[in-house]
């Protein structure tokens, strides 16, 4: 794992760092591009499991947020993190902030 100050955590290791927060944690998953516009991100745990469920158990987060291509339904651990009193939120798609976009851009003819 790399020092200290990284990023990138096993899931045993975010569960320690998850402990050691003061405040709101806010929790989210997907497959990310490499722009967006936005949110710091302070801990990132790479998965292997079909859904983060266990992930979103182990670490308790205070809010959890997906997509607004997502519903409550479809949000997998909602009912985890509202029972523990957090939230879910659902943030509108921002157009034009995708990797695929970009390349698209800079692949057009001048």
């Amino acid at each position: 794992m790399p020092g200290s100050g990284a990023k990138l955590r096993t899931a045993h290791d975010a569960a320690a760092w998850r402990a050691a927060q003061v405040g709101i944690v806010v929790f989210t998953n997907g497959v990310f591009d490499l722009l967006h516009p936005g949110a710091a991100v302070d801990c990132v745990v790479i998965f292997d499991e079909d859904t983060p469920l266990d992930l979103i158990r182990l670490l308790e987060p205070d809010v959890l947020v997906k997509g607004g291509d997502y519903t409550r339904a479809t949000t997998v651990g909602a009912d985890v993190v509202e029972a523990r009193g957090g939230r879910v939120k659902h943030v509108t798609l921002e157009p034009g902030f995708s990797t695929t976009a970009l390349v698209e851009r800079l692949r057009a003819p001048s």
